[in-house]
């Protein structure tokens, strides 16, 4: 996972550049003269901000179906899955699987950890496709958008629901934990896969379920992690000398975000800058300002984010490179 890591940021770095010189992605250069330094620096701020959110949004996760970690320790998982999931092609299961390795070497047992990251992983996307669901209806009232984009978003919002509630009977109940590991074995059984000890943390972690306080813990600190990214583009748009509303926004930066869950790139690369300078474009925003503000904004979102979790990566536990049946 470690070669996988270190490779796999140039190979980010050469399929950005090959991005960035691709027809439609030519910036002007008059437009990247005029941004104002300040939202440059608010975007930075904004995005520190983001980061330290996402970070206790991991933290409050494990906190509803485990121990209590400290700051520095969520801090080293969130950065770490990041690093992971923006270098590797389907990085997001390999950063899954790293955080829930992290958590168990700071204490938590395995079906702890496990649930903690399934929730972690949902509720973060359900709040943001919320997000963009609310900023979507907002902006029908005023006949900004179609009511295509507000089905769309609510369809995900659904299917998200859904794959919670399945997270939160599977930890309440031990019985629809076991059938839903049996699934797990049979789909496994050709690696011989033993996963007798999830099955025994069942019970521990059914001892002690989620309420909505812990629940709503998360979607706190996974609103506080959405806004202030969004916030970052923001400022760098309004550097540029464009004031989007908070509703377009939202459409804008929610859309993309939640359509990178196909695993086609490491971290949605390329396709976030695509989509979104062409989403903004879409809801009239100029081209060269909308592709300079979204490269601007990704350059804060997605490189340094990456760059910053390496040492943090680095300095925790690794995954084990051993046999598969010790899961």
């Amino acid at each position: 996972c470690t070669r996988g890591a270190l490779t796999g940021v140039p190979i980010g770095a050469v399929t950005y550049t090959r991005r960035l010189s691709a027809p439609g992605f030519d910036t002007s250069p008059d437009v990247l003269g005029d941004i104002d330094p300040l939202a440059i620096l608010a975007a930075l701020v904004c995005q520190v901000i983001a980061a330290l959110g996402l970070g206790q949004t991991y933290r409050a996760a494990l906190a509803a179906v485990g121990p209590r970690i400290r700051f520095g320790q969520a801090l080293n998982v969130s950065m770490s899955a990041i690093t992971v999931t923006q270098v590797l092609p389907a990085g997001g299961a390999v950063g899954a699987v790293l955080a829930v390795h992290r958590f168990i070497a700071f204490g938590a047992s395995r079906a702890a950890a496990a649930a903690a990251v399934a929730l972690f992983g949902t509720l973060s996307l359900l709040t943001l496709a919320m997000l963009a669901a609310l900023a979507i209806a907002a902006t029908m009232v005023a006949g900004g958008v179609s009511l295509g984009y507000l089905i769309a978003v609510l369809a995900i919002v659904t299917m998200l629901a859904v794959a919670l509630g399945t997270i939160l009977a599977t930890i309440r109940s031990p019985r629809t934990g076991n059938r839903i590991l049996d699934v797990g074995e049979r789909a496994l059984r050709r690696f011989s896969v033993d996963l007798t000890r999830w099955r025994r943390s069942l019970d521990e972690i059914a001892e002690r379920p989620p309420n909505a306080a812990h629940l709503g813990a998360v979607v706190g600190w996974s609103a506080v992690n959405w806004v202030t990214d969004a916030a970052s583009l923001w400022a760098i748009l309004a550097g540029l000398g464009v004031i989007v509303d908070p509703a377009t926004l939202m459409i804008g930066f929610g859309l993309q975000h939640v359509a990178v869950l196909i695993p086609i790139s490491p971290g949605g690369l390329g396709l976030v800058e695509a989509g979104m300078a062409g989403m903004f474009t879409a809801l009239g925003v100029s081209g060269p300002v909308a592709v300079t503000a979204v490269l601007g904004y990704r350059i804060f979102s997605y490189w340094l984010p990456l760059l910053a979790g390496v040492p943090q990566y680095l300095r925790g536990p690794r995954l084990s490179t051993g046999s598969s049946r010790s899961i």
